[in-house]
């Protein structure tokens, strides 16, 4: 795992791979490093209007709001984490968005494993 990179996150240690839980959505995204976030802001910056989460893979989970264009460095607002129901509901509705059967019979165990089925659902799509 990579570190945070401290030019882009104000307030907090992202500790990578992360998945992004956009606000009010089903549609999650897993980045594996930090490198990868400039191009998932470049691809998805409509979609991050106005808030959304990002899960970190020590199971910490920040809040973010952005009222006008992104700027850096962005401030991120520690809240609870999910629970393994929570995780598994999340993961479950991203796999319906996917257009995957049998999506509520998916049970989630721990964030890893929610991480790797969200990669592995990104790459069939």
């Amino acid at each position: 795992m990579q570190p945070h990179q401290p030019s882009r996150f104000s307030g907090a240690h992202i500790h990578w791979p992360i998945l992004i839980q956009l606000h009010d959505s089903d549609e999650l995204f897993h980045l594996e490093d930090h490198q990868q976030w400039p191009a998932f802001i470049a691809q998805n910056q409509h979609n991050l209007f106005n808030r959304f989460y990002i899960n970190d893979s020590k199971g910490s989970r920040f809040y973010i709001t952005i009222t006008q264009a992104i700027s850096y460095p962005l401030k991120l607002e520690r809240t609870q984490a999910l629970t393994v129901k929570q995780l598994t509901q999340a993961v479950q509705a991203y796999a319906q968005l996917q257009q995957q059967c049998c999506a509520s019979k998916l049970q989630i165990t721990s964030l890893e494993q929610a991480m790797t089925l969200v990669q592995q659902l990104t790459q069939i799509d």
